[in-house]
């Protein structure tokens, strides 16, 4: 407010003191000149209300500003195959490209690949084409490539801000669920606990353990064998091998004796059962070397309250798992990302990660009404399932593209950037 003053005659300050107060009149009075300059420093901000709200106080957003990253990538094959392929693709990125276009253009491959993957296979235990499990390798190798670039292109424009990581860390907590879907039905798992385990143990677990970890260590250490490496290669070897080899191969039963046989793709889930919990397991570990057993638990509520949730919720539900697969995960997918996301602000504005979370309750709800209908009404939840899921989805996207779309603006009101474009530097002036 100082700087602008300093442009505006005292007299074309409204009675209210602000800056947002100047009259139209006095406005209209000034030289063109001047009037260019107050309507290129004066921010344009929403009146609060509904469909606006201002999520970081003024302490939230200078520490916002003043992060910096930390962390390190000891994958093997991250640094001698994918990081050198990584800085030649990014000398190919036109200057002008901002870096979270490129952060979204990969998201956009992969939700259009489990589009199509769902159009073909909506309750994700029938075949599809052959040409569509390509696609959803060549996609997720796409996002791969474009996420590891974003940063790249950021640096190599000079246009890195704390926008950028947190488009990048929310753009990776949604591919968690799109990405994750998108392998259930490669792998012809069905409208099963197979499908819902594979999301949740080698995604959500994993990821919201993660940035546990770098809540309370500041730092993002990935190991030598690594999910956003050697996690996502392997996913996309898993739809190559499907396109070559078909679908089919994933439903054979395998037998291990002793009255224990599972189906070929729910293998896949068991065996990755194993780096999943051991690379949690070590997250929390590290979190509790720099914080009390007490605060990692508290930051671990929401997790635990969503987990009995979704569990709960398929399976007391006669139809929530099993005739809408792909709406209950999706609902599941964004009250994750909200979620994650308020953990990745939270570290990065050095707020507190609060333990109860108001947007789980639509889950909750959801759960009790499963609950009551299992045991009192012969199975019969007493609130549609269709209506209460679409319900949830609706409520739970609506809070998450307002709470991004405000934090955007806000953070592009402060730092005087635009998101989807780099803004050019005022040239510096010989002093």
């Amino acid at each position: 407010m100082d700087a602008i003053n300093r442009d505006v005659p005292q007299a074309a300050v409204t009675s209210n003191g602000s800056g947002y107060g100047l009259s139209n009149g006095i406005t209209n009075g000034l030289t063109n000149g001047l009037k260019k300059r107050i309507s290129k420093r004066l921010p344009k901000r929403p009146v609060e209300g509904l469909y606006y709200k201002n999520y970081f106080s003024e302490d939230e957003i200078q520490a916002l500003c003043s992060y910096k990253n930390s962390g390190a990538d000891l994958s093997l094959s991250h640094i001698y195959i994918l990081a050198p392929m990584y800085n030649y693709f990014v000398t190919l990125l036109p200057l002008w490209l901002a870096p979270n276009v490129i952060t979204v253009l990969g998201l956009t491959f992969v939700f259009l690949a489990q589009t199509i993957q769902l159009y073909y296979n909506p309750l994700l235990s029938d075949a599809c084409p052959r040409w569509v499990y390509a696609l959803s390798g060549v996609a997720l190798w796409l996002y791969q490539t474009l996420d590891n670039l974003d940063g790249r292109q950021a640096r190599r424009t000079g246009s890195s801000s704390p926008l950028g990581h947190l488009f990048d860390h929310g753009c990776d907590a949604l591919n968690v669920t799109i990405s994750g879907l998108t392998l259930a039905s490669t792998l012809r798992l069905g409208p099963s606990f197979w499908a819902l385990s594979l999301i949740y143990f080698s995604g959500y677990f994993v990821f919201y353990t993660a940035t546990l970890e770098e809540f309370f260590t500041s730092c993002l250490l990935l190991g030598i064998i690594n999910g956003p490496n050697e996690g996502l290669l392997i996913m996309q070897g898993l739809h190559l091998a499907t396109a070559v080899f078909g679908s089919e191969i994933w439903i054979k039963t395998i037998d291990v004796g002793m009255g224990i046989a599972f189906p070929a793709g729910g293998g896949i889930v068991l065996f990755g059962l194993i780096p999943s919990i051991s690379t949690a397991a070590m997250n929390f570990y590290n979190a509790r070397k720099k914080a009390s057993g007490f605060a990692v638990f508290k930051a671990s509520l929401p997790l635990l309250f969503f987990t009995s949730y979704a569990y709960g919720w398929a399976f007391w539900s006669p139809t929530v798992m099993k005739v809408y697969p792909a709406v209950f995960m999706w609902v599941l997918g964004l009250a994750f990302f909200y979620m994650a996301s308020r953990m990745i602000v939270s570290h990065l504005t050095d707020a507190d990660y609060p333990w109860f979370i108001p947007l789980l309750a639509p889950l909750a709800f959801g759960t009790g009404n499963a609950a009551i209908g299992y045991y009192f009404l012969d199975g019969k939840p007493p609130i549609n399932e269709l209506v209460l899921l679409s319900f949830c989805l609706l409520t739970i996207l609506w809070t998450n593209f307002r709470r991004v779309y405000c934090i955007t603006h806000q953070i592009c009101e402060h730092l005087n950037i635009r998101c989807f474009r780099i803004t050019p530097k005022p040239p510096k002036t010989k002093s």
